[in-house]
């Protein structure tokens, strides 16, 4: 059967041993974020360096207020992108491929203003519109350095492989209100409205490198209009305790797939992906104690996703293959609750931890008549439906943060400032398909940074250590399942250590 690398006949007809079992992969490469077997190779078929990577990021903001008598108004207006050339690639032991990013960049402005007062000191608002427009470029081609020449290729060494010529351009403005109005001197209601309009266009084409004709060429646009809303209730019972609730809405855009299903026989009609909704509620209560060196707050929360995007290797109904995609697979619920607290111990030391709980389930299958297969016709095929027990990806059942503050004042008044946190999280999943393959182990993490604060002198330095016992932990692992099929993980970044200079212009 097509995809079943290693011959184990379990693999081929017990899901949850296709699950579970590393066998079903076959021989795949093993490495490390200290190097891996893979071999990289350029457009001329030459073996090069896999750290020759190139990366230009930039990114300027400007903030204006100006302040009237009864108002102010605000101006934020930034400008970000990079520009990048790069490789990746396929370590798998069945074939080599290297993708060479020749030309990677995106550019973005945004401008945003608002205006903002207050009537009578019981009535607060807000208004303002936003504007943002980005467009980018990937040029990638691929190459199989070692792989079978093709039969029309004038290069023995190097077999064909396509140019895609990726476009985006993207826009989206909106308009925002909120009014918080204090209904009694212990009782505030709190409203606000977004309106929101997005447009996507995105190019790709195809090149044949040896025709230098384009083959293929995709064209999309969505254009999406969406309004959400806020409501929230704040009780103050007493100087040192506040109870709210609130409600809210919300939508993620949709929109194309990063890769092309060029050569499928589908189009980017077949691939695209709706907006995803969400309505949250959410209760809490806000303390303080011992003359307000104590601060604890505590909340619960429920939210209801509808049309839930999920990145997912989904069945090409036009070949029988697979295509990788966004697709909105149906309605899943996140609750949990959040507690989190510091204190004060002496002018000089301070401790704060939070932690967090998430029970991030699939609810129901709206798409497929009820089910959704993923990994069609390979020995990962894994179908979801109603009954299948899944968790969400991403979504760690806890998370955990200590931390403690201690500073050091010199007989001048400047200050040394310690701080250390330990963070922690819990095991999760890298896929929907909730393979044990796709399991991420738990984390913990522990950083150290030292501040130095002269006095009168608008500027500190600081000294840190990020993953200070260099743990080599992965923070997420995909699975390839085609004629190289592996287990791809990406490791957090190992131990490193940083000096910032801060220099403050003014106010």
């Amino acid at each position: 059967a097509l995809g079943y690398i290693s011959g184990d006949a379990n693999c081929s007809t017990t899901q949850a041993y296709r699950d579970s079992n590393l066998s079903c992969l076959g021989n795949a490469w093993a490495g490390s974020r200290d190097g891996s077997n893979q071999a990289w190779f350029d457009g001329e078929g030459n073996m090069i360096r896999p750290d020759n990577q190139d990366l230009d990021a930039y990114g300027y903001s400007a903030r204006m207020t100006w302040e009237a008598e009864s108002f102010t108004i605000n101006s934020i207006s930034a400008w970000r992108g990079f520009e990048s050339s790069f490789l990746n690639g396929s370590p798998a032991a069945i074939y080599l491929a290297s993708n060479i990013n020749e030309n990677f960049e995106q550019d973005q402005f945004s401008q945003e203003i608002t205006i903002n007062g207050d009537f009578n000191d019981r009535i607060s608002w807000i208004a303002g519109a936003f504007y943002q427009e980005e467009d980018g470029v990937e040029v990638v081609r691929t190459v199989f350095p070692l792989a079978p020449a093709a039969g029309n290729n004038d290069r023995d060494f190097l077999p064909t492989a396509g140019v895609e010529d990726r476009n985006v351009d993207n826009t989206s403005e909106a308009f925002f209100g909120q009014l918080s109005i204090d209904v009694t001197e212990t009782l505030a209601l709190t409203l606000g409205g977004r309106q929101t309009e997005d447009n996507k266009e995105v190019l790709i084409n195809k090149v044949e490198e040896e025709e230098g004709v384009i083959s293929t060429v995709l064209e999309g646009e969505k254009n999406i209009k969406e309004s959400s809303f806020l409501v929230n209730l704040a009780w103050n019972v007493t100087d040192d305790a506040m109870l709210y609730g609130q409600f809210s809405d919300g939508f993620r855009n949709g929109g194309f797939p990063a890769r092309t299903p060029a050569g499928s026989g589908l189009d980017f009609n077949d691939v695209q992906y709706d907006p995803e909704f969400v309505e949250s509620i959410e209760f809490g209560l806000k303390t303080t104690a011992l003359d307000g060196r104590l601060r604890a707050n505590f909340a619960v929360f429920s939210s209801d996703y509808t049309d839930q995007q999920i990145n997912a290797t989904a069945l090409d109904p036009t070949t029988g293959g697979n295509v990788a995609t966004i697709a909105n697979i149906g309605e899943s619920k996140i609750s949990g609750f959040e507690v989190e607290a510091n204190y004060v111990v002496t002018d000089n030391f301070r401790i704060d931890s939070s932690i967090g709980y998430l029970d991030a389930k699939l609810e129901e299958i709206t798409t497929g008549d009820g089910q959704f297969i993923i990994n069609t016709g390979t020995n990962l095929q894994k179908i979801i439906t109603n009954d299948s027990d899944i968790t969400l990806p991403h979504a760690p059942e806890w998370q955990i943060n200590l931390g403690a503050n201690y500073s050091y004042f010199m007989d001048s008044g400047a200050e040394f400032r310690n701080r250390i946190d330990v963070f922690y999280e819990s095991e999760q999943f890298s896929s929907i398909a909730n393979y044990d393959l796709n399991k991420v182990d738990a984390t913990t993490r522990l950083n150290y940074v030292l501040t130095y604060t002269p006095v009168n002198d608008p500027w500190e330095l600081t000294f840190g250590v990020r993953n200070l016992t260099d743990e080599e932990d992965v923070v997420n692992t995909s699975v390839n399942t085609g004629p190289g099929t592996a287990v791809y993980n990406v490791f957090g970044r190992g131990r490193e250590a940083y000096l910032q200079y801060t220099y403050r212009f003014g106010e």
